[in-house]
């Protein structure tokens, strides 16, 4: 194997590091004159039954009943720490929307992006809030960020609450640009290969600086402002290897824009129609990686806010309409897990970054 050499070229750090705004369809999006252009909100949902000032009446009350179903008794913030139009923050509008009928509050989508969720989850840990505050992202904000960054927050400021679906990733190609259409094309390859991911330190960066480690190949990373920016930039040419998840890619791939090369998964994937995508195991590379996307609530949340919620987003997810919705959207397979099984999940892929993070030149912090 030979020695693998990573360079690192930032064509837009500004957008990693501020993050981006677009527009919202089918909501009536607000933002604040005071706020920042790139953070916007929205409201996901009302529950027809709430009135306006309802949650003041409650008190200091977590929650109270009716018709003996628990209530809650102020709104609910939603801090997704993407930009608007993002493949999370549709997710979490589609799964809110639903959520918000048996909540009796309104639901609020904030959305913070910037330095591959660290701006947003650092925002919601310090506010002064009144309302519940949640995130909605991917368990590795809590496990590569931190590990890698000075952030405000660690994994123990966030509890659990549901999974939604497990993030598969692969490596993916645009032939008419790059002249590679499988993995032996990668090995051939005449120059350095470019590949787009995120911010150093972050889950993108570290799965894909790995294999890139492992198989031997000279990489060059192409920083960029997430998984779409990727894609699309792969297909003008901009870089060699686009990393992004099987879900968001499936249609370019049912195109005929893009193929996948390689995966992350445990096994080869067959999803494609027309492709058997190798993992890197079958290429020879001990390394297999996936994220679970979750909402979780800030660790100040009363057990009963937290347990109400959690039913909800539950019922939600158990919906049919809403689960077609999501499967439309780009979800590969809902997977619903439970606070503690995501646990012990950001346990395992805190240590799995901590073995390879100083191997692809990453300090840890602390």
């Amino acid at each position: 194997m030979r020695k693998s050499t990573m360079r690192i070229v930032c064509t837009a750090m500004c957008a990693v590091l501020l993050g981006t705004t677009g527009c919202s369809s089918g909501n009536a999006g607000k933002t604040g004159g005071s706020e920042p252009a790139s953070k916007t909100e929205s409201s996901a949902g009302t529950a027809g039954a709430a009135k306006a000032g309802e949650g003041d009446k409650a008190g200091d009350k977590t929650g109270d009943k009716a018709g003996g179903e628990a209530k809650l008794d102020k709104p609910i913030t939603v801090t997704v720490p993407f930009k608007v139009g993002s493949a999370t923050d549709v997710r979490a509008r589609i799964i809110m929307d639903y959520a918000s009928k048996s909540l009796g509050q309104t639901v609020t989508i904030y959305n913070a992006p910037g330095a591959a969720g660290m701006i947003g989850i650092t925002e919601m840990m310090g506010k002064n809030s009144k309302n519940y505050e949640l995130s909605y992202c991917t368990t590795a904000i809590f496990t590569s960020i931190p590990l890698f960054n000075q952030t405000a927050y660690t994994k123990d400021d966030i509890i659990p609450l549901v999974s939604t679906d497990t993030e598969q990733f692969g490596m993916f190609a645009c032939p008419e640009k790059s002249g590679i259409s499988t993995y032996e094309d990668v090995k051939n390859y005449s120059g350095r290969i470019k590949y787009a991911t995120g911010a150093p330190g972050s889950m993108g960066h570290i799965m894909c600086a790995t294999s890139m480690l492992l198989l031997g190949l000279d990489a060059d990373h192409i920083v960029t402002d997430g998984a779409s920016v990727n894609l699309s930039e792969c297909l003008g040419g901009s870089n060699d290897l686009a990393f992004a998840g099987l879900g968001l890619a499936k249609d370019y791939v049912k195109e005929g824009k893009l193929v996948p090369v390689y995966t992350f998964n445990e096994e080869d994937y067959e999803g494609y129609d027309g492709f058997k995508v190798p993992s890197l195991k079958s290429l020879g590379a001990d390394f297999a990686c996936e994220s679970l996307l979750f909402f979780g609530a800030r660790k100040d949340t009363p057990d009963e806010a937290v347990q109400i919620i959690t039913e909800s987003i539950k019922e939600a997810l158990e919906n049919e309409e809403c689960r077609q919705k999501l499967l439309d959207a780009g979800v590969m397979e809902i997977d619903m897990r439970d606070g503690d099984t995501i646990k012990s999940h950001m346990d395992e892929e805190l240590e799995k970054f901590k073995q390879y993070g100083p191997e692809i030149g990453l300090q840890l912090v602390g």
